[in-house]
């Protein structure tokens, strides 16, 4: 791969100038998150065709590896380790951001993008992405509601910046493993922001389960 040049280029000539389409938002949407992605390194180019070949590898090794496919019970225990990970760093932390990014975002120079695959100097341009995705779709449909609800909080990442947009709304982060729950709990009560984490089973809800309307 060539390398790119060490300058930042304006985010107009990056992937976020194409960001919002993705989303069917309109132009303006981008202002959401435009101050955020001046900060990103963005920066990508096409796969050649030997690095499209390590892609394509790199995925067929991944799909034959045994551990690629779980049971329920195993399932259940992959996310409760993870999430238990992300609440024992944020309570060493301080319950700061860096804490709660996902231990699934492991990095990779290789994205997919738009039915074709581009490569970047930079191996958390992936998460640099979603970081402004969220920004973009949160900003966009969230705004006004004084309930919001997360289905699946996970490390308390989404939580996090819910309520950074939104500081008056109350943020309710739902997961169906303890750990999760207790991250979004213990997040509030340590920022004093308004979140708070309840118990929820998404493959078997309960029907007496009801969402505060707003």
């Amino acid at each position: 791969m060539s390398q790119l040049s060490d300058t930042l280029p304006p985010v107009s000539d990056t992937l976020f100038a194409r960001l919002h389409e993705a989303f069917g938002l309109p132009e303006e949407a981008a202002d959401l998150a435009r101050d955020c992605a001046s900060a990103m390194d963005l920066r990508c180019q096409p796969a050649s065709e030997r690095e499209l070949e390590q892609y394509v590898l790199e995925m067929l090794n991944l799909i034959r590896s045994p551990w690629i496919e779980r049971s329920v019970d195993e399932n259940r225990a992959a996310w409760e380790r993870g999430w238990q990970q992300n609440l024992d760093e944020a309570r060493a932390g301080g319950f700061k951001p860096d804490a709660l990014k996902p231990k699934y975002f492991r990095g990779n120079r290789f994205l997919r993008w738009q039915g074709d695959v581009v490569v970047s100097d930079n191996p958390q341009i992936e998460h640099d992405l979603f970081v402004l995705a969220r920004r973009l779709l949160f900003g966009s449909f969230l705004s006004g509601h004084h309930m919001i609800y997360e289905i699946g909080s996970g490390s308390g990442n989404n939580l996090w910046l819910l309520s950074e947009l939104f500081p008056d709304a109350r943020i309710i982060g739902l997961d169906w493993v303890t750990p999760a729950v207790q991250l979004a709990t213990e997040l509030g009560r340590a920022t004093g922001r308004r979140i708070e984490g309840r118990q929820f089973d998404m493959l078997k809800p309960d029907p007496a389960f009801t969402l505060e309307p707003g």
